[in-house]
């Protein structure tokens, strides 16, 4: 696995926040682009249609075995500062096992939240004097957004997928997963499958996140530390009482949606992974509503099974966007059933630790509102070598030969993150 390198800022014991709202003349790419020049350094990036969060530097990042507990130590720190908390966010990676692994959390200096034709821009710092230097700062980056074009540059030159084994290696572990399955070890298990590419330049993050935006519209794009990537998956978003999900699962190939909705296998796939987050929020809900048909979601030239599930939090029940996606995650779409002897197992067969692969990327404020995204479709990037690595379902009508076929699949939709 291609190592983070995350450097670590402890959390200040008092934080100031200076903020102010704006109207930008150009689109999310230009000032994406504006923000990538910023001596502040540290970009991270997180966006959808209708969003988008553009950090810089780290007034505070570290590794957590217990994010809640550094949403509450955040919490203190900006109530003590006496200013309040307006648009400032911590942006979070969560890996696949966080039981056994820390999150990485970030506390941007400046945070730019475009909507539309305007944005908040926030900083945070440890005394007024500099939160309002670093305002100024923020501000500066959107008034150089522009509705001019970026030009277009060639992406980065890569050679072929390199597998870090062997077909016939993939295939027997594949066998043997579901020969657990249909011994009745488990409902569902979910195997990756990992590839190396040589770079030969620099990838373009910037470039290369307008270029996703554009090819997945529906998908959140998102570049954060070594990751790269566009993922279709919500796995909850909150605001006040209200949340929602929209879990996949069962995939095909584009212009194959007839045969993926018949398909018995990936009907199965799906109601697991939709039983599962149903039965894990309920504890938190009044109201828990799921819509009683999956439909096709869309994912260029692959599409899935998908279901949106909204709840609303029962009276008193207090639960941020983290309460409730740790509750979930990881979900059978990317581990299985039961969830800890599935996560046990996965990491046995496959060929090394997940890590943050299959995780939950995402940005949660201090009120506890925010949304979490399934790292897959996801790139990891290193000295001159990107990283991919794609899953598929298993369940007991699996057959390996098909499903190496659709993680190969998946693998190749991946090829645009870091090609021209």
């Amino acid at each position: 696995m291609i190592d983070a390198r995350f450097p670590t800022t402890p959390l200040p014991a008092t934080l100031h926040v200076a903020h102010r709202h704006l109207s930008i003349g150009g689109e999310t790419a230009s000032l994406l682009e504006a923000a990538a020049k910023s001596a502040i350094g540290g970009l991270s990036v997180i966006m959808r249609p209708g969003l988008a969060i553009i950090g810089l530097g780290a007034a505070a990042a570290e590794f957590s075995m217990d994010p809640a507990a550094f949403r509450s130590r955040l919490h203190a720190a900006l109530v003590s500062g006496g200013t309040g908390a307006h648009g400032s966010c911590v942006i979070g990676l969560v890996p696949f096992d966080p039981a056994n692994l820390p999150s990485i959390l970030v506390l941007p200096k400046v945070i730019l939240r475009a909507t539309g034709q305007s944005v908040l821009v926030s900083a945070v710092a440890p005394t007024p004097e500099e939160a309002a230097s670093l305002l100024e700062e923020g501000c500066r980056i959107a008034a150089g957004a522009t509705s001019k074009p970026a030009p277009e540059r060639p992406g980065a030159q890569f050679g072929e997928l390199d597998f870090t084994e062997s077909e016939e290696a993939w295939l027997a572990k594949a066998e043997r997963a579901i020969s657990l399955i249909r011994a009745g070890s488990f409902e569902k298990l979910v195997l990756s499958r990992r590839a190396r590419v040589r770079i030969a330049e620099e990838i373009d993050r910037c470039q290369s996140l307008d270029r996703l935006a554009s090819m997945y519209p529906g998908a959140l794009t998102f570049s954060f530390l070594h990751l790269l990537g566009a993922t279709p998956e919500l796995l909850v978003r909150k605001s006040g009482n209200s949340f929602e999900s929209h879990p996949l699962a069962g995939t095909a190939p584009a212009g194959h949606e007839a045969e993926l909705l018949r398909s018995g296998k990936d009907n199965h796939e799906h109601r697991v992974v939709v039983s599962h987050i149903e039965a894990r929020l309920a504890p938190f809900t009044q109201r828990l509503e799921a819509a009683g048909l999956p439909a096709i979601t869309s994912f260029g030239p692959i599409c899935h099974l998908g279901t949106p599930i909204k709840g609303i939090l029962a009276d008193g029940r207090e639960a941020s966007s983290l309460d409730l996606l740790l509750a979930i995650h990881p979900t059978p779409a990317v581990a299985g059933v039961p969830q800890r002897q599935a996560i046990d197992a996965i990491q046995e067969i496959e060929d090394e630790p997940r890590h943050y692969y299959a995780g939950a990327i995402g940005f949660e404020d201090v009120d506890g509102d925010g949304e979490w995204h399934l790292v897959i479709r996801t790139v990891a990037i290193g000295d001159h070598e990107a990283e991919f690595q794609a899953g598929v379902g298993l369940v007991s009508e699996s057959e390996p030969e098909s499903e190496s076929a659709e993680v190969k699949a998946k693998l190749a939709s991946m090829r645009p993150i870091v090609a021209g």
